[in-house]
């Protein structure tokens, strides 16, 4: 759980960065497009290896920004290898317009289909998240959400008190196998729909532990 708590840190800390972040990323991708482009051009132009560095560029900003950086960044990339870069620099032998149409195809499908892989890891990412911290059936925080929000109040080192509440439902495993487990789910759903009406939505911090089904 620690590995992939990291690793999930790592991802959510870069994927989708905020408005400074995505400021910065921006002009870095726009630099590193054009670095890729010169260094392609002072290598001797598009007939050589080195015009396959533009993946670089393509890659993160698919992963920086998703389908849309993966599309945005394939285009740019290949109008710079594009019209005005010559096959050889050396000779001053432009490209047939075939040529860089169908390298600027390549880049944009590789883009695109590497930022929609980043977008379903990412909703697969957070839906494991998502089911770390709730119940799969009655979409009820577990024990694991508690723990964090009680980690996340000390960390903060507020000093206003904090009271847990522990409710023991009375013959809930009875009521449970009696009568099937969706009226059980929706039982512990109406309960807990009720309680966030009474402490509101910051209170309602709760747990629910195994077959005895208690809310904290």
């Amino acid at each position: 759980m620690k590995e992939f708590n990291r690793l999930s840190y790592i991802f959510t800390a870069w994927h989708r960065p905020n408005h400074q972040k995505r400021i910065i990323a921006s002009a870095a991708l726009l630099f590193l497009l054009g670095g890729c482009g010169l260094f392609v051009y002072l290598t001797g132009g598009v007939k050589y290896v080195y015009a396959h560095t533009m993946y670089v560029p393509i890659l993160i900003a698919a992963f920086l920004f998703d389908l849309q950086g993966g599309l945005l960044a394939g285009a740019v990339a290949g109008l710079i290898l594009g019209p005005f870069m010559p096959v050889s620099t050396a000779t001053g032998e432009m490209q047939l317009v075939i040529n860089w149409l169908y390298r600027s195809g390549i880049f944009i499908f590789i883009g695109g289909l590497s930022g929609y892989t980043v977008k379903y890891f990412s909703m697969l990412l957070r839906r494991i998240q998502w089911l770390a911290l709730h119940n799969s059936d009655s979409k009820i925080p577990n024990e694991l959400a508690m723990q964090q929000y009680i980690n996340t109040l000390d960390g903060n080192n507020q000093k206003d008190e904090h009271y847990c509440i522990i409710i023991n439902i009375d013959n809930f495993i009875e009521i449970f196998y009696t009568f099937g487990s969706e009226l059980g789910e929706k039982l512990l759903q109406q309960f807990h729909a009720r309680l966030e009406e009474l402490v509101g939505q910051h209170g309602a911090r709760r747990q629910q532990a195994g077959q005895t089904r208690k809310l904290a």
